[in-house]
């Protein structure tokens, strides 16, 4: 009886594959003539804001854009630990609107990280977000950016958050990157 009773308190600290965690909602804008058209053709082709993509939160190093998939090496220092991964994300988008509200298009877009590292692979699946954009004028489009991540077959409560903080800390580079490489389409 008291075994039962141990596991129904250690059960909701188990987290499952696939479990989604939500993340900040991020409202960005571009000023560019058919920025709109501009997004689309650049999350379709990404190697360009891929290659403009600066990771932080470690030292980064060996990092390699192919088409839709950008892979680095992160090393990050705890004290007087180091620990070294590789991050390998493939990206993947197709257009949808239903998250989005009325009169916005949207973009799903995702980042599969089942070819990093085990540390990496083990606690995060992958990086989802919703893009809805719009055009306000025919030189300006604003949007939101709806991200999630889905936790790994084999989260850690100790070393997941600091995983799920990593991946998370990217996304306003990322974003940076695909404006950039929008207001420099001709």
């Amino acid at each position: 009886m008291k075994t039962a009773i141990v596991l129904l308190f250690l059960l909701p600290l188990h987290s499952f594959a696939g479990q989604r965690v939500e993340l900040p909602s991020f409202e960005f804008e571009v000023n560019a003539l058919g920025a709109k058209e501009k997004l689309e053709d650049a999350l379709l082709n990404p190697d360009g804001f891929l290659e403009r993509f600066k990771p932080t939160g470690a030292t980064i190093s060996d990092k390699k854009v192919f088409s839709n998939e950008v892979s680095f090496v992160a090393t990050k220092s705890y004290l007087f630990l180091s620990k070294s991964v590789y991050v390998n994300g493939k990206l993947q988008v197709k257009k949808d609107s239903r998250n989005c509200l009325a009169n916005f298009s949207g973009y799903n877009v995702s980042l599969k990280f089942d070819s990093s590292d085990d540390l990496i692979s083990d606690n995060v699946q992958s990086l989802v977000a919703d893009f809805c954009v719009k055009n306000v004028t025919d030189k300006k489009m604003v949007g939101f950016i709806y991200p999630r991540i889905f936790l790994g077959e084999n989260y850690s409560s100790v070393v997941g958050p600091k995983v799920i903080n990593l991946i998370k800390i990217q996304l306003p580079n990322l974003i940076t990157a695909i404006t950039e490489e929008i207001s420099l389409m001709k």
